[in-house]
């Protein structure tokens, strides 16, 4: 305002000195209006900013998150690992358990068999036996009944075998 009197006290001359001051004042507008801006500008790439410093935290903590997700997951799988060796140790074992079990029972069928051919063989020989004994029957002769006494009133018979008639016989052995 002031460099418009100063051109109209000029007269003429002021003219170009109003022109200028016209600029001047134009330029210190557009100058203020850019300051708005810039500082809008700067305020919303601030707020940005901080939105972003945001993300990057968030981001960073999801990061982490998947980390020790990561972590957990392998630690579970070591531990299937670690059933899993223990599981093939144990049906290994059972496996040997089941193998002896086997064993054992084809030993005991074996001796199962062994046990039955010795009680069909005893068997055998015990009719083998009987006929022997039977080779060598007595007569109802070849002994005599004795009494005998004891102590007291006591009487008691006892049988005492003697007086075979045949003192020789001929046995054959089987």
């Amino acid at each position: 305002m002031n460099a418009n009197v100063e051109a109209a006290r000029a007269g003429e001359a002021g003219r170009g000195f109003a022109v200028v001051a016209l600029e001047v004042r134009s330029l210190a507008k557009r100058s203020a209006d850019s300051a708005k801006d810039i500082k809008s500008l700067i305020e919303e790439s601030s707020k940005q900013v901080n939105d972003g410093v945001k993300l990057v935290n968030s981001t960073e903590t999801s990061l982490q998150s998947i980390y020790d997700s990561i972590d957990d997951v392998t630690s579970v799988i070591n531990q299937i690992s670690d059933a899993s060796t223990e599981q093939t140790i144990g049906i290994d074992d059972i496996r040997t358990a089941i193998l002896n079990l086997d064993q054992l029972t084809q030993e005991n069928a074996i001796m199962a068999d062994e046990s039955s051919n010795a009680s069909l063989s005893i068997q055998g020989k015990s009719v083998e036996l009987d006929d022997t004994v039977a080779f060598f029957k007595l007569d109802d002769n070849d002994y005599s009944e004795k009494t005998t006494t004891s102590k007291g009133d006591r009487s008691s018979k006892r049988k005492i075998y003697g007086n075979r008639k045949n003192s020789t016989s001929s046995a054959v052995p089987i």
